[in-house]
């Protein structure tokens, strides 16, 4: 699917995978914030979500908005779709009925946010597992292990099975996309103005900085993979 054909849950879901924390955060504020104008009915545009995000959260602030094109295209598409819900609102989502359901309606806006934000939460989490799956079924089908041959070793001493990997020696599926940025051929994100290297607990990762916001390269996963494709193969 097109990026400009995106609903503003898709650009949100991909957004929450791609960025780096310290973005996320803001991204997951500017998303509790626009749902709560949009449950008071109120208005979203640019200035009254970073005024409304900083009154309740702290930020981010409008100058931190008006910079980051990522916060700008998910808020301009929930201006979009709550434009169009008052203006046919028997096509609104069904699901949407049901998302601001809380325990009692004496809730205030602190509390609101709180459910919302652990509602969130649990769904990033969600999504997050199954990227993980679909991750775990690709490599495993790569790298497929004969069951009959594992059966066939029997039960070791400590209960477990008996499971040898084979050598792979193929390039990681990171390396590409990771090259296409490096080089300006990612249409998305086009030419790097910095790239470097940081360290978060301990965790490499390679990054570069977009309007004040940094974006990952390289997550730390994908620098693991890669140094141990390299030591594997004395590359």
């Amino acid at each position: 699917m097109s990026i400009l054909n995106e609903s503003s849950a898709e650009i949100y879901s991909r957004l929450i995978v791609e960025l780096p924390a310290k973005a996320r955060k803001s991204l997951e504020l500017v998303k509790i914030s626009c749902d709560d104008i949009e449950s008071a009915r109120g208005t979203i545009n640019y200035s009254k979500v970073a005024e409304f995000a900083t009154k309740h959260h702290g930020g981010p602030h409008k100058q931190t908005i008006q910079n980051n094109k990522n916060l700008k295209s998910y808020i301009y598409k929930r201006m979009c779709e709550y434009k169009n819900g008052q203006k046919n609102p028997v096509t609104k989502n069904n699901s949407d009925k049901h998302k601001h359901v809380y325990p009692t309606e004496n809730l205030d806006i602190k509390t609101r946010t709180y459910i919302n934000h652990m509602r969130d939460t649990i769904e990033h989490l969600e999504n997050k597992v199954l990227h993980l799956n679909q991750i775990l079924t690709t490599e495993t089908r790569k790298n497929p292990i004969s069951l009959s041959e594992v059966i066939g070793k029997g039960i070791q001493p400590d209960g477990s099975l008996s499971i040898t990997l084979q050598h792979n020696d193929s390039v990681p599926g990171c390396l590409y996309p990771f090259l296409r940025k490096l080089f300006g051929l990612d249409k998305d994100i086009g030419k790097l103005k910095t790239v470097e290297v940081k360290c978060c607990n301990g965790k490499n990762m390679l990054v570069h900085t977009d309007e004040m916001v940094d974006e990952a390269l390289l997550t730390p996963t994908e620098w693991d993979e890669i140094k141990l494709w390299l030591i594997e193969n004395n590359l």
